[in-house]
């Protein structure tokens, strides 16, 4: 599932690996919603184009303490 594609206000994409945890294309694997969150401010915070609510969804997923995506969680 995408959080974020390229597009005209989004310079990543951003997406729930099959494998557990989220990919940010080009720039790497993250295993928790907060490390994703970090990586995707510290991205903002170099001019790249994060919309505001895909941190803040990621946020309102800790924060409903949903479990992190896994393999054997998410896809069996």
């Amino acid at each position: 599932m995408a959080f974020c594609r390229w597009s005209e206000d989004c310079d990543v994409y951003i997406y729930a690996s099959v494998y557990g945890g989220f990919t940010i294309a080009g720039e790497g694997h993250f295993d928790t919603r907060l490390e994703t969150i970090d990586e995707l401010k510290r991205l903002k915070s170099l001019g790249k184009k994060i919309p505001q609510e895909v941190i803040d969804r990621l946020q309102d997923e800790i924060n409903r303490g949903l479990p992190e995506p896994t393999w054997d969680k998410e896809f069996l």
